[in-house]
């Protein structure tokens, strides 16, 4: 690599960390539901860090700062004072705020209570695993439709998949397949030997001889990525809700066994 290219390089650096800290900015102000941090270090930036000299100021401000932190490391909270309640009321209990967190919206910090009637675990459990299992292996075959550099294309008149190539296309459901080739279009004369049919095969001569084959497979290519990197996006994303409820269920049912563990110890 010549050293044209490390100015080109370094922009797009700088470009991405710049992207990446605004994000996880973002991302802070939503796990705590509050700017204030963002808001205080952008007043030590101006205002330099001296402290606050009104008292009253300076408290409400570290109030503030302790339920943000609260809320980033703990739990949600609508004040300070309901922050202290959930960790006199786990603490009592020996329960972490960690664990009260996991059970999400199975625990009901208002009341300081589970719900009073869980769904059962097992049901779930097999259901989230199953669609997991199919879920990762449509994705694997998304991840090698990625890796392709063919097109994936569809005969409109029988359905038949097929991976079409600037010089060759095969069928693509087929075992050991016999290609039809620019080569064998040439040998052939317009009739090659392949796994299509007859006049299937006779279709692939003229588009091999096309000199835009190259830019219609390498555009559908892009797009075919494209898709697919989207498909797999979301599909990860389903599985991790799908995960997330699952572990929030099975923390819920956790925390019901120990609170009645407790009562009995």
């Amino acid at each position: 690599m010549d050293a044209s290219g490390f100015g080109v390089i370094a922009s797009y650096a700088g470009g991405v960390s710049t992207i990446l800290v605004g994000v996880t900015l973002i991302w802070i102000a939503i796990r705590t539901k509050s700017w204030h941090p963002i808001r205080y270090r952008l007043w030590l930036f101006v205002n330099g860090k001296s402290k606050v000299a009104d008292e009253a100021v300076a408290k409400t401000l570290q109030d503030e700062a302790d339920l943000t932190a609260f809320r980033f490391f703990s739990m949600d909270a609508d004040s300070l004072y309901e922050a202290r309640s959930l960790i006199a009321w786990g603490e009592s209990r020996r329960v972490s705020m960690s664990m009260l967190r996991a059970c999400g919206e199975y625990f009901l910090r208002k009341e300081l209570a589970l719900k009073d009637k869980l769904p059962k675990l097992k049901p779930p459990a097999v259901v989230v695993g199953f669609v997991s299992v199919v879920g990762l292996w449509v994705m694997v075959i998304a991840v090698f439709g990625m890796l392709t550099s063919s097109a994936v294309l569809k005969f409109n008149n029988n359905g038949q998949w097929l991976l079409l190539g600037p010089h060759a296309a095969r069928p693509l459901f087929a075992v050991n397949p016999t290609p039809v080739t620019d080569a064998t279009c040439k040998a052939s004369k317009g009739s090659p030997i392949s796994s299509f049919s007859a006049e299937q095969g006779k279709i692939f001569c003229p588009i091999f001889a096309d000199p835009k084959i190259e830019a219609y497979v390498a555009d559908t290519v892009r797009q075919q990525r494209m898709a697919l990197t989207f498909f797999i996006g979301v599909s990860l994303l389903f599985l991790g809700q799908l995960w997330g409820a699952l572990f929030r269920l099975r923390s819920a049912w956790y925390l019901k066994r120990h609170l009645e563990e407790t009562a009995l110890s």
